[in-house]
């Protein structure tokens, strides 16, 4: 029997994520049909409408969606995989959050905050067994930031034994919402105290990405027309399910893209078979060793969005080699393994060609390269899933708490003092809440740079990380 994930799409960066991942899942399961019960994992099915498949089957995804503005939404149930939205467990409003957090976290949240719960608990109610929350969204607008920090609380205490894993957007070195310092911060404090896990993913990184994977697979030399978009399945597989954006001028389905594969990779071991399945939440248990350091960073190859540019298998050994260079990576973390201090790692590997030989070998190799926590040597978690992702014989996702993400947490919070100092566009979020909060933000997360920052040395710390001083005192 699967364990189930329930997704919740908050926002418009959420839902524009979650409707990429959605196409990549459906695509996959639909060229492996002979895993029809490991679908179940993340999809129901459904006598009523649903997303029609080969066997007579009508699915429906286990997606909460969350927007206060209703394009988006109407935009997913309009597009090719519609179906799969019960648009009964879409909630939304017309006037949007104002990119200000205060807006989506306090007012939405008073008032849609009952019809998110009872939605969310409908949905559950669907599963046999959930294991995960996944909850999408950004952190530098009003609607993704307020209101989906306030229902990532709301799950913590409505399902405090479920897990809830929160891959995150973060917002561009030039973003041009003035007020997103303001709300990232006010967000990223929200979801350290009530998250178990939060893959940030950098704009600036998935823009380079993209841009780098499109003029690759412009420049191919096979003869085909390159595709613009992962929506169409990378390989002539029997399913088409969307057709590539023509909008040259949004990069935003590529960037996506990108995020649909590393999710899909994240959660390949729960849906396909394996030499050595890894439960999702085995995730949290092995890479956060203190509750408030949950920033996990990632990163992914081989790197594509559209048509495979591949000739060939690629040996084993480069796809590990190439996750560890920057290009790879979706946070912009120079230098992190060889400078900075590894807490823990997870390879996540994909492919039928793989052996446990592969990983075992990698994963001594990575011990030389890394610089491993010295209370933590052997601080490795491996998954081997069997089934190849679209369009490449293998691939690899590599997850690794890292000291470095300290210093994305600090320029983001440099950014915050320098707008606070001069109570900068305060009195826009003063009507909701107290300048208390300002200063309550900027301690929780001045405490995980501090603890970042403490780790972040291969001698044994002097004094115990704030993180784990308030455990020891409980």
């Amino acid at each position: 029997m699967p364990r189930e994930v329930v997704t919740v799409q908050v926002g418009q960066c959420g839902n524009q994520m979650g409707s990429k991942f959605w196409d990549v899942l459906l695509q996959e399961h639909l060229t492996h049909p002979e895993f029809e019960e490991a679908r179940d994992a993340l999809f129901y099915r459904t006598r009523d409408g649903g997303y029609k498949v080969p066997g007579g089957d009508s699915l429906c995804a286990r997606c909460v969606a969350i927007d206060m503005e209703e394009g988006v939404l109407s935009a997913m149930v309009r597009g090719p995989i519609g179906g799969l939205f019960d648009r009964t467990h879409f909630v939304s409003d017309v006037s949007g959050a104002g990119n200000n957090w205060a807006v989506g976290n306090i007012e939405y949240g008073e008032r849609y905050l009952e019809v998110i719960s009872n939605s969310v608990q409908t949905m559950v109610e669907r599963c046999d067994s959930i294991q995960t929350f996944l909850v999408m969204h950004s952190l530098s607008g009003g609607t993704g930031s307020g209101l989906g920090t306030r229902v990532v609380g709301m799950l913590k205490d409505e399902f405090p034994h479920v897990f809830r894993f929160c891959p995150v957007v973060m917002p561009s070195e030039t973003d041009n919402v003035v007020t997103s310092p303001y709300n990232s911060c006010f967000a990223l404090k929200e979801l350290i105290e009530h998250s178990d896990c939060v893959i940030p993913l950098d704009n600036d990184s998935l823009t380079a990405m993209a841009d780098r994977s499109l003029k690759r697979e412009k420049g191919s030399t096979d003869g085909s027309r390159p595709q613009d978009d992962a929506t169409v399945a990378p390989t002539d597989r029997a399913f088409r399910v969307a057709q590539p954006t023509k909008n040259k001028n949004l990069p935003f389905d590529s960037m996506n893209a990108i995020v649909a594969q590393m999710l899909s990779n994240l959660t390949c071991s729960m849906r396909f078979p394996g030499a050595l399945n890894m439960d999702i939440n085995e995730v949290t248990t092995n890479l956060v060793p203190y509750p408030s350091l949950l920033l996990l960073t990632s990163a992914i190859a081989p790197l594509s969005i559209g048509k495979s540019t591949l000739k060939g298998a690629r040996h084993t050994d480069e796809i590990f080699a190439e996750c560890y260079e920057g290009s790879h990576q979706l946070v912009r973390l120079p230098d992190a393994g060889k400078r900075h201090t590894t807490l823990a790692c997870s390879f996540i590997a994909r492919g039928a060609d793989w052996t446990i030989g592969d990983i075992s070998r990698n994963v001594a190799r990575a011990k030389t390269k890394l610089n491993m926590i010295h209370w933590n040597q052997e601080g490795f978690k491996t998954s081997l899933c069997g089934v190849s992702p679209l369009g490449h014989p293998h691939s690899l996702l590599v997850l690794s708490n890292n000291c470095a993400i300290g210093e994305k947490v600090k320029t983001m919070q440099d950014k915050f003092m320098t707008l606070y100092r001069n109570k900068s566009y305060v009195h826009h979020y003063s009507t909701y809440i107290e300048e208390k909060f300002f200063d309550d933000t900027m301690e929780c997360l001045s405490c995980v740079v501090e603890d970042y920052h403490l780790l972040n040395t291969s001698e044994p710390p002097t004094h115990v990380p704030r993180t784990m001083r308030d455990l020891v005192a409980f």
